[in-house]
């Protein structure tokens, strides 16, 4: 049987606003249970009251968050789980996989390929329209201005090269005004540097998966 103390204290716990688990945690563990059987008549004041359902809502939209990012975590890990199988039965998986790992940008929700090389940016855009619609994908590009080539021309040449993508897909020209570090030299990259990229927790995550079994095969 409980120290008859425990009931007074709860009850007091109580008018001052306290769960029923807030209680039972400041009087040693007490259940849940006995916590309400001994504060079911104590009457609360409006301010006790007010105390009450803001914890409730404070609960209630931590545990809704919570509940969130656990079910995202598992989505991120079943299509991790899917680029992982799909690297080990496809060769072109396996191929881009191993480019994303060298080029490819960190972000966790955005698919993010740069380079100047025409043909392996082409290799990666073939891939990645089959992965998703046309319309999904943006292209931006990057070029020094001391090439001596257009904004213009530079657009024409990589929309040339990266066809079916269109103005419509093209989202930004950075233009280098002084001559950039790892070797960016003008003349080096007459059209500069194009990027693609896909914004996508999905397809990130597959592409992460297919690099985490090249991983398991270099080890």
């Amino acid at each position: 049987m409980h120290d008859p103390a425990l009931r007074v204290k709860a009850c007091r716990l109580r008018r001052n606003g306290c769960s029923y688990t807030q209680i039972g945690e400041q009087l040693g563990g007490i259940p849940k249970s006995t916590v309400k059987g001994w504060v079911q008549d104590v009457v609360l004041s409006e301010a006790a009251k007010r105390k009450l359902a803001v914890r409730r809502n404070t609960s209630g939209l931590a545990r809704g968050r919570a509940k969130a990012n656990e079910n995202a975590a598992k989505r991120r890990e079943a299509w991790r789980q899917e680029g992982l199988e799909a690297a080990q039965q496809d060769e072109e998986w396996r191929l881009v996989a191993a480019l994303y790992w060298a080029e490819g940008g960190k972000q966790r929700n955005v698919f993010d390929f740069s380079n100047s090389d025409a043909d392996m940016l082409r290799l990666v855009l073939c891939w990645l329209l089959r992965q998703v619609s046309v319309d999904r994908v943006t292209f931006y590009c990057a070029y020094h201005e001391a090439n001596g080539l257009s904004e213009r021309s530079i657009k024409l040449w990589w929309l040339k090269q990266l066809s079916p993508l269109t103005t419509n897909n093209l989202r930004k020209f950075t233009v280098w005004k002084t001559e950039p570090d790892r070797g960016r030299k003008p003349g080096k990259l007459p059209h500069g540097v194009a990027r693609l990229t896909v914004c996508s927790t999905e397809l990130r995550s597959k592409i992460g998966g297919a690099i985490d079994y090249l991983r398991r095969v270099a080890q």
